[in-house]
């Protein structure tokens, strides 16, 4: 029984169609006999056997136009349903593509200051240095210093964007003015962004200068065996040897980002002045945009600090009180 019910639930729609194909047939035929014999006197019992055929015929068709209708109504009410979920996930991609292009919008803009503001702080270095007047330089120091302020904390800025974190970015000098002499070399912070100063300053004063192996980013990047360019780490505590001459820097952060402020000499030769530092709790540091970004920032930051000291030289020459970076 259990087949039998198989085999037409299987086969139902051959059934339906040929339910209704036959009560056709018969209808046709019994009335083209009729035609044909010329008689159209219907005997009773015949009459009522066609029609209940037709009946049933058209019963079984009927049953099966619902079956479709409602096959049909179960397929519309469920395009319904996934024309509105697709609709909501549309609104939802939109919203994340408009989302995306404010954030890239916001981060072009930063950019921009940044690389505007670089621009005129050195060229007012440069006509100083080629007019040879330096009757403005100490209020092209006060400017400078003001300018470093705007830089980095423009940058915080841009990486609280890239990374959705909250961000620290100090720029570290070494000591004497190059990696040259690296027996020698220890580390300063020379700037932090303002918020960040407020919670790590003394830690900075505390830890003035230190030998720039005792930090594995410093030592990485200046090391004549390694080919770094940068250091990179979304997970600092899970870094196998990493050395960091602050005992409590887990408190401040967990992920950084460290790119150096140098000019290539020659092919595997650098002049390395400093670093921009970049860290944070959460990490999401990567290589594509926020690297590169924090690279050419570098690069400008190195042409800056060269025509600051460019121009103290030449300030103390013409026996002007200065000091270089």
């Amino acid at each position: 029984m259990t087949n039998i019910f198989s085999k037409f639930n299987n086969n139902k729609d051959n059934i339906f169609g040929y339910s209704s194909f036959l009560g056709f047939i018969t209808t046709f035929f019994y009335t083209w006999y009729s035609i044909y014999k010329s008689n159209w006197s219907i005997d009773f019992q015949l009459a009522i056997v066609m029609v209940s055929l037709v009946n049933l015929f058209l019963a079984v068709f009927g049953f099966y136009m619902i079956r479709k209708f409602n096959e049909v109504s179960s397929l519309y009410s469920d395009y319904l349903v996934n024309k509105k979920q697709m609709t909501l996930k549309i609104k939802e991609l939109k919203s994340q593509v408009n989302n995306e292009r404010k954030l890239q919008y916001e981060i072009a803009t930063i950019t921009h200051n940044i690389q505007h503001k670089t621009r005129d702080v050195s060229n007012k270095f440069f006509q100083d240095i080629v007019s040879g007047d330096f009757s403005h330089f100490h209020e092209r120091q006060k400017s400078f210093e003001k300018f470093m302020f705007y830089f980095v904390g423009n940058i915080k800025q841009l990486f609280d964007i890239i990374t959705g974190d909250k961000c620290s970015v100090s720029i570290k000098l070494i000591v004497p003015s190059s990696v040259q002499d690296k027996g020698n070399a220890h580390i300063e912070t020379y700037i932090r962004d303002n918020i960040s100063y407020r919670e790590r300053g003394a830690i900075d004063r505390k830890l003035s200068k230190y030998p720039y192996f005792e930090n594995t980013a410093f030592k990485l990047i200046l090391s004549e065996s390694e080919d770094a360019n940068y250091f990179l780490s979304n997970n600092l505590s899970n870094e196998q040897g990493y050395n960091n001459k602050h005992d409590g820097w887990e408190s401040y952060y967990n992920a950084c980002i460290v790119v150096p402020i140098r000019l290539i000499l020659s092919e595997g030769t650098y002049l390395v002045i400093g670093f921009i530092c970049v860290d944070n709790i959460n990490g999401n540091f990567e290589e594509k945009i926020g690297l590169n970004i924090l690279a050419s920032y570098a690069d400008s930051c190195f042409q800056l600090f060269s025509s600051y000291n460019e121009l103290s030289e030449a300030a103390k020459e013409n026996q002007l009180p200065a000091d270089n970076l």
